[in-house]
């Protein structure tokens, strides 16, 4: 049982940041069909503090609405899928694929037509998922990078846009454990 005002070191690796924050972003896809991918910085300041850690962001859970709305290209097609993904490095025109180590999350939204002498049905949608990037215990995903990347792609020939909010809280580490972080996040 860890001493009585010892929970927000635990926590939160010293900075006493158990009060989350969040940064946000919106990305739409350049054209119908392709993959889009977006940084935003996380804005730290990245010098060592009074205790010689390094301030970095601890991802703690994600939000992300999609506000598509839009006809299935062609008879040929049945099919809408929207994927958003976020990541600590830029994929270079890739998809993100969720097996990658640097793959916070990636989410995906899937809905079926039919084409029909009418034309090819499509409702309107909005909606929202979240993501817990937390360990169950008030932990998250430690992130040394100094941008977080957000992508958006879709099937279809659709030109989909996805926002996020990513809510996210300080913490303090280790010069030695902050290089390592970087080198395997980016």
């Amino acid at each position: 049982m860890p001493k009585r005002g010892r929970m927000p070191d635990q926590l939160t690796g010293g900075s006493h940041d158990v009060n989350p924050q969040y940064t946000t972003g919106r990305v739409t896809m350049t054209g119908g069909g392709t993959t889009t991918t977006v940084g935003f910085p996380l804005n730290l300041t990245r010098t060592p503090s009074t205790h010689t850690k390094i301030p970095i962001v601890e991802a703690l859970r994600l939000f992300v609405s999609d506000d598509n709305a839009g006809a299935i290209a062609n008879a040929a097609e049945t099919e809408l899928a929207v994927f958003c993904a976020l990541t600590t490095y830029d994929p270079a025109g890739a998809n993100v694929v969720f097996e990658d180590p640097r793959c916070l999350a990636r989410i995906v939204w899937r809905r079926v037509g039919a084409f029909t002498p009418g034309g090819t049905y499509y409702g309107n949608w909005e909606e929202q998922k979240e993501v817990d990037l937390s360990d169950g215990a008030g932990h998250g995903i430690l992130v040394g990078t100094d941008n977080i990347y957000f992508q958006v792609g879709a099937t279809a020939g659709v030109t989909a846009t996805a926002a996020f909010k990513l809510m996210y809280r300080i913490k303090y580490v280790s010069l030695s454990e902050y290089v390592q972080m970087v080198a395997s996040q980016q």
